[in-house]
């Protein structure tokens, strides 16, 4: 996580969340997954981005399906 501004007590933060990338692989023992990143933001009362974070999620596939 990424702190641009500390985070305070009994403040209201807005949250901003957008997909950053999406890229279909295969690996030799999963076979086809997804991995999907997103960027979601901590948006203070003054309109600036106080904290973000990019977590990366996996989507296993069963089989492949147009991306």
């Amino acid at each position: 996580m990424d702190f641009a501004r500390p985070l305070r007590v009994d403040v209201e933060y807005a949250v901003r969340a957008v997909v950053d990338s999406a890229t279909r692989k295969r690996g030799v023992r999963t076979g086809v997954f997804d991995l999907v990143t997103a960027l979601i933001e901590l948006i203070g009362p003054d309109g600036e981005v106080h904290a973000a974070v990019r977590p990366t999620y996996v989507f296993p596939r069963r089989a492949e399906v147009p991306a």
